[in-house]
C-alpha cells in the first residue's frame, strides 16, 4: 500500500512540477508500427493479428504475437476513427416528397391489376391508382395522375 501511496504522490509532484507525463517503454514492435499501420489501410482494417505476426517474423520480429495483437488492435481502433461510415438517416421535410409504391390489386377481367400507391411525406393522403402493368408508359401516366391530384410537383 505503501508503494501504491508513494508513487501517486509521486506521480503529483511531477505534475505539479509541470514536468512531462511519462512516456510508455519502448517495445520490441516499436520499429516496426509503420508496417502495421501500412498492412491495416491496406486491407480496410481488416488484417488479422496472426497474419500480421507472420508478416513480422518475417521482417526478423522477434516479439511475442501477443504484442503483436495489442498493437494491431491500437492501430486499428485508431484507423476506425477516421474511416468508418456515419449512418445518419434521412428525415424529409413535410410535404416537400413523392413517394410512392407498387401493390397487387384484385383479378379484374382475368388480368391482375397492379396498384400504384402515392403520399406525401409526413402526410396521412394517400392515392391509390389501379395500372394495367408496371411498364414506364403506365407508370408515368398514374404518377402524372398523382401529382395533377397533389396540386403540383413537390420539391
Amino acid at each position: 500500500m505503501r508503494l501504491l501511496a508513494s508513487h501517486s504522490q509521486e506521480g503529483g509532484q511531477d505534475r505539479d512540477a509541470g514536468l512531462e507525463p511519462q512516456v510508455r517503454r519502448a517495445r520490441l514492435i516499436d520499429e516496426l508500427i509503420p508496417n502495421l499501420e501500412k498492412w491495416v489501410q491496406d486491407s480496410r482494417g481488416k488484417i488479422l493479428g496472426d497474419k500480421a505476426h507472420e508478416r513480422l517474423t518475417a521482417l526478423g520480429y522477434t516479439g511475442t504475437e501477443r504484442t503483436t495483437r495489442r498493437a494491431l488492435a491500437e492501430i486499428k481502433a485508431q484507423w476506425r476513427l477516421g474511416n468508418t461510415r456515419v449512418h445518419r438517416p434521412w428525415v424529409t421535410e413535410p410535404g416537400l416528397w413523392l413517394q410512392y409504391d407498387f401493390g397487387d390489386g384484385p383479378v379484374v377481367g382475368g388480368r391482375k391489376v397492379v396498384l400504384l400507391v402515392a403520399w406525401l411525406a409526413w402526410c396521412r393522403f394517400r392515392i391509390v391508382i389501379a395500372l394495367h402493368d408496371r411498364t414506364g408508359p403506365s407508370v408515368f401516366a398514374g404518377l402524372d395522375r398523382a401529382l395533377r391530384i397533389v396540386g403540383g410537383a413537390p420539391t
